[in-house]
């Protein structure tokens, strides 16, 4: 990035303007709004996650909730955010920095896009909702290995 450009990015944020690059991409019926907020964000990165959510979210609405599943996604990439990521509705914040820090942890995106494939209403247990997310980061998931990511060993004490 030429100074230039962070110079004129910096001014435009004092003035209330919005440095976020918004890109929409469209494959198959599915539409994803990226929203990046981070200046630093890798090409890379990017591309393995808008290619992570067109290979896993029509796979999961497929077999989850086909019906009900939202189509039309937006996805903000968040430097302020400082957990990892969240989904309401149909949208989805990931960290900056915990992309930044895990280039190859493209598959929270999976894990997010199932809590929108789910839609509950609101009630159902946590630990169910988060269980069902990792069952299907598990099963879709593009990028696990590489990111060192796995289900937990089974433990017949745990609850």
């Amino acid at each position: 990035m030429t100074i230039l450009k962070v110079i004129l990015i910096a001014i435009a944020a004092m003035l209330g303007f919005s440095s976020a690059d918004i890109v929409v991409y469209t494959s198959a019926g599915y539409k994803l709004t990226l929203v990046n907020d981070d200046i630093n964000f890798q090409q890379d990165t990017r591309q393995r996650c808008i290619d992570t959510f067109f290979a896993t979210m029509p796979a999961m609405c497929n077999r989850f909730n086909n019906a009900a599943c939202s189509r039309d996604v937006r996805v903000t990439i968040d430097p302020k955010y400082d957990a990892v990521a969240y989904a309401s509705g149909n949208a989805i914040v990931i960290s900056a920095n915990w992309l930044r820090n895990n280039p190859q942890d493209t598959d929270v995106m999976t894990h997010e896009c199932m809590h929108i494939v789910q839609s509950y209403p609101g009630g159902a247990p946590g630990w169910l909702v988060e269980g069902i997310a990792d069952y299907a980061r598990w099963k879709f998931g593009r990028n696990n290995l590489a990111a060192n990511w796995r289900l937990p060993d089974f433990d017949r004490n745990q609850h």
